[in-house]
């Protein structure tokens, strides 16, 4: 524990001197990504599958705030999709909008939620995503999640059916709004992942902010019980095409990097927990003092609700 304390500590350090430009390289990769993850589930404009487009569309999304670079690569898929129909494109674009006004804005921090989506998707441990969710940011965390979810199962049902979605078919532009919409709506395996992930984040966060000892640890594992239950029961009930070892595998793998995670940002020392009680004219107060492991200073957790005793 003391080797990795050392560690994390020099990382810390190494983070506050170079925070500026650590978060614009990490935004970099993490876009230039995105796009050639897309690029490969789409691929039907031959000058933005480029890699020179991808670095440009990297450097861009790098240099501008997390949400704007969300929408850059909605307008990616969009410009993907419109060189195989105006109406794949459109339902992409509203996709997007829909799910952003649902949110009404996405916060800097939740963004990054769905900007690594595709990443995740892509090598194969999206199970990550709601277990972040809930260890990091809050339970509103489920609309980026969820976006990031239905955008990739979208971009994957369009490259199942793109010989039924045709610019030479545009006359029949309301059947072809009727079957994207039912690749979407009708989907099982996107329901049950959907409702999966939603409810491990909230598991997770839930479990997590209660005031009792090992309440980190347990919401994280409770989160990814509860994702892989509903993964596999929803699949059976439903007929969804989920599979069992693949999410066993993922979730396990997915719920290790949440405790390193945790680690990195919480460690905190429950052997060392100082329970203080102390009261004024009107109530008593009763404060949990759980100091950082390897630190001096401590943090200090109180009840929402503080009991109020009448003299």
């Amino acid at each position: 524990m003391a080797v990795f304390l050392e560690w994390r500590e020099r990382i810390a350090d190494l983070y506050r001197q170079y925070e500026i430009i650590i978060k614009i390289v990490l935004k970099f990769i993490i876009l230039f990504l995105d796009v050639l993850i897309i690029n490969s589930l789409t691929g039907y404009n031959e000058s933005l599958s480029s890699i020179l487009f991808a670095l440009i569309i990297g450097i861009i999304g790098a240099l501008v705030p997390s949400g704007l670079a969300a929408a850059l690569l909605a307008l990616v898929v969009a410009g993907q999709l419109y060189s195989l129909s105006i109406v794949a494109a459109g339902a992409g674009i509203v996709l997007f909008l829909l799910l952003a006004l649902i949110y009404l804005r996405f916060s800097s921090k939740d963004t990054w939620i769905f900007l690594i989506s595709p990443i995740l998707f892509a090598i194969r441990i999206p199970y990550l995503l709601p277990l972040l969710g809930g260890l990091l940011f809050t339970p509103m965390t489920i609309i980026p999640v969820t976006l990031g979810t239905m955008y990739y199962y979208f971009l994957r049902y369009l490259r199942a059916n793109e010989g039924a979605v045709d610019m030479e078919d545009i006359q029949q532009v309301l059947e072809q709004v009727r079957f994207l919409v039912d690749g979407i709506m009708k989907n099982k395996e996107l329901m049950v992942t959907v409702i999966a992930f939603a409810m491990g984040l909230l598991i997770l966060y839930t479990i997590s902010r209660r005031k009792f000892q090992n309440a980190w640890p347990i919401g994280i594992i409770g989160g990814a019980v509860v994702e892989l239950l509903v993964l596999i029961a929803g699949g059976l009930m439903t007929g969804a095409d989920v599979g069992i070892i693949g999410p066993v595998l993922g979730v396990v793998i997915s719920c290790l990097i949440t405790f390193f995670v945790y680690l990195v940002r919480y460690n905190l020392d429950y052997q060392s927990v100082e329970n203080v009680q102390f009261e004024d004219d009107s109530y008593y107060y009763y404060v949990k003092a759980v100091p950082k492991t390897g630190y001096e200073e401590t943090i200090v957790e109180t009840s929402d609700e503080l009991d109020y005793f009448e003299e």
